[in-house]
């Protein structure tokens, strides 16, 4: 490094000053150990967080595997690069002659060292730092897995329309609807793993932090489009900022609700964001579209061709604006 400092933005959440570390190689190795003692230290309290995320979803599963993952690919990787934990059911969409079948599979959860970072950040080094992000992404699963498959198709349909692309009985009309409601589609579920990580936060005696990390998160997102449009780099999509305070909104709504209020707003507000196109996925389920789980692990969280991509934007940023060498110091 030659002394050079790590690469930071530095944001005003109200009249804090924040600064944030960006990922890079040496930011992983110096929240590394921390991460891995951590984890270590909180093995029976993450079981007992899983279990009364179950409780909340009337579920009944076992712990889904946490994975740590490391390396430049991960530092980029859509969730980790934000600062954010990962959780995923993975699903593959096929037709057997008949049917569409969405087939998803044991869940697995998954961090790296800058998610550890981030949320200490974000918690003001509350110990243990990573437990509430943790419990936000059980809640993601455990919400999935209790009889709801058929949002988080939606869910997932909304952010790629390659996969409401493949299903005939959508029209031009309800691709356009799913695209132009994907922000408050993706927003209303959040909300689930929202409104449950500040109930078992509560039952745990943990520090409730959510709307503070979806603030910085937002943050930091509008400083980096900044910085990096000075060198001619366009972030494509809605940004961070738009679709916390979506998320936000709609978590306010039913912050003090019952699980059954939670699923009566979901239901009301997708019906209103979707009109029709609710109606015919809806009638479509366990007709023409088939969602299960397979109980079969698959390698998660994926490396795609767009992180790569990423890799590179990310290295040439880190050099134009900070001049680190990213790749240069792996």
């Amino acid at each position: 490094m030659g002394g050079l400092a790590l690469p930071k933005v530095s944001v005003k959440l109200g009249e804090e000053q924040v600064d944030l570390l960006l990922p890079c190689s040496e930011v992983e190795a110096m929240f590394r150990d921390p991460l891995l003692d951590e984890l270590e230290r909180t093995r029976l309290l993450r079981l007992r967080a899983w279990r009364e995320v179950c409780k909340l979803f009337n579920l009944s599963y076992a712990q889904p595997v946490l994975k740590v993952v490391e390396g430049p690919l991960y530092l980029v990787h859509q969730n980790f690069i934000a600062g954010g934990a990962f959780s995923s059911l993975p699903m593959f969409l096929r037709f057997d002659g008949r049917e569409f079948i969405a087939e998803f599979h044991r869940p697995v959860v998954a961090v790296n060292p800058y998610v550890y970072y981030f949320e200490g950040v974000a918690s003001e080094w509350r110990h243990p730092v990573l437990l509430p992000a943790l419990i936000h992404e059980y809640a993601h699963v455990a919400f999935a897995l209790s009889g709801r498959l058929h949002l988080e198709f939606i869910r997932r349909a909304s952010l790629d329309l390659r996969l409401a692309m493949q299903l005939p009985f959508l029209d031009d009309q309800d691709i356009k609807a799913i695209k132009e409601a994907s922000i408050e589609v993706e927003a209303l579920l959040e909300v689930p793993a929202l409104w449950a990580e500040e109930e078992v936060c509560s039952r745990l005696g943990l520090t409730n932090f959510a709307e503070r990390r979806l603030r910085l998160q937002a943050l930091r997102d509008e400083e980096l489009r900044r910085l990096m449009s000075k060198h001619n780099i366009a972030v494509k999509g809605p940004t961070a900022k738009v679709r916390v305070e979506a998320m936000i909104k709609h978590w306010r709504a039913v912050r003090k609700a019952s699980l059954s209020e939670v699923e009566s707003y979901l239901e009301e507000q997708l019906k209103e964001q979707l009109a029709d196109t609710w109606s015919k996925l809806r009638e479509e389920f366990g007709r023409g579209l088939k969602v299960k789980l397979r109980d079969e692990a698959v390698e998660a969280p994926a490396i795609m061709g767009r992180t790569v991509e990423w890799l590179r934007l990310w290295e040439y940023f880190l050099k134009r604006e900070f001049k680190y060498n990213f790749l240069g110091n792996i």
